[in-house]
């Protein structure tokens, strides 16, 4: 019985560790979106991606100890950490890929595509606020406010594919290969962001963000509140 305890003032340990770790790989990818937002450059992405790997593999060395002694709670917040900093890594990743190209491509960008660019990584990091906030206080509302900025940035993402693969312009356009590949590092980790707000949502809500939903045509404002219509009476 006293190892048990032991094990599960760990588990408790290791969770709020886990938190801690999350909250902190958010702000870095936040701050990675927020420099390539500012100057598409983004010098400061190489550094925060190899923090988000040494976050990452911490994790990974933590989780192992403690899952088999850990309550059924506790494994769940866990398995959410886990998954939660798979993505931030993974964003931490495609936003240095970003901005490795951003080198190689430098002045050559056209105005339109830095605005495009710079648009994107705006709302990326507005995604990553909101997943900071829903996560550290399980509120949904921030984590259905990210869906709205993903589909925002599917939009610019198609806007480039369209002005660099059909040219409806007929316009000289330079370096269109890694203009494409930029753009998808940035929507790529716009859903690694929307992984992130679905993850706050089924560990608060039991459900995932589509069975929220019952209508497609629902604004993400109209199912928070119907949610909490629904639970307040269940709890009634």
């Amino acid at each position: 019985m006293e190892n048990r305890t032991d094990g599960n003032l760990s588990a408790a340990l290791v969770r709020e560790e886990a938190r801690n770790l999350i909250l902190q790989a958010a702000l870095l990818a936040r701050d990675a979106a927020a420099s390539i937002s500012g100057s598409t450059n983004g010098a400061s992405c190489d550094k925060i991606e190899k923090q988000l790997d040494e976050f990452d593999k911490e994790l990974d060395d933590k989780l192992p100890l403690c899952l088999s002694q850990a309550t059924p709670e506790e494994v769940r917040d866990l398995l959410a950490c886990s998954k939660c900093m798979t993505d931030l890594e993974r964003i931490g990743d495609l936003l240095a890929n970003f901005s490795g190209r951003a080198t190689i491509v430098g002045p050559r960008l056209d105005q339109e595509d830095r605005r495009s660019f710079s648009e994107m990584a705006t709302l990326l990091e507005h995604m990553l606020t909101e997943f900071h906030q829903s996560f550290s206080t399980r509120d949904v509302a921030h984590a259905l406010a990210v869906f709205k900025s993903d589909s925002q940035i599917d939009r610019l993402r198609n806007i480039i594919y369209i002005r660099h693969s059909e040219n409806p312009e007929g316009a000289t356009r330079q370096d269109s290969f890694n203009v494409l590949l930029m753009a998808q590092a940035l929507e790529r980790a716009g859903d690694h962001a929307k992984n992130l707000a679905e993850e706050v949502i089924h560990l608060v809500t039991g459900k995932t963000a589509r069975h929220l939903s019952h209508n497609h045509k629902e604004s993400y404002q109209q199912m928070y509140k119907r949610w909490l219509g629904d639970r307040k009476r269940r709890i009634a």
